[in-house]
């Protein structure tokens, strides 16, 4: 948040309501800047599997968030440092941010009207395959210093 707000120093345990306006603050922005540009705005979601073979992929809408609607706490592991935001009135967790800010997570309901994608695991291919149909030639590659 530093970057986005001069100096203002993130405090992890401490100021939850004040540090989750801020992320909102941040997050609001960047949806209206984008929207001067563009009319619409959607944002793709991709779940994954576990084995990766399955995968589910849906559109929202981008949008603005009002900050008076939700309350913030930290997390009860303070070694996540994770900072979860909440509907005041239904209690139901929205967002989770990462106070390092990697990461900013908006929940949303899986529609049922989403696209699935299934995999079939391919039969594993030898690297003699693959190097013959790139034409590999071993003057491709000069070991200089073998340790």
């Amino acid at each position: 948040m530093i970057n986005s707000y001069d100096n203002y120093n993130v405090q992890p345990g401490k100021l939850p309501d004040e540090h989750g306006e801020k992320v909102l603050g941040i997050y609001n922005a960047r949806v209206s800047a984008i929207r001067e540009k563009f009319q619409h705005l959607r944002t793709v979601v991709l779940i994954r599997s576990k084995s990766l073979l399955e995968c589910v992929v849906y559109e929202v809408d981008a949008i603005r968030y009002d900050p008076e609607l939700f309350y913030w706490e930290w997390a009860k592991d303070k070694k996540k440092n994770n900072l979860y935001g909440y509907y005041k009135d239904t209690k139901e967790q929205k967002f989770t941010w990462q106070s390092g800010g990697q990461q900013f997570t908006i929940f949303e309901t899986v529609p049922q009207e989403r696209l699935v994608i299934n995999l079939h695991k391919p039969d594993v291919v030898s690297k003699d395959f693959v190097l013959d149909k790139v034409g590999f030639k071993p003057d491709w590659v000069t070991i200089t210093h073998l340790v």
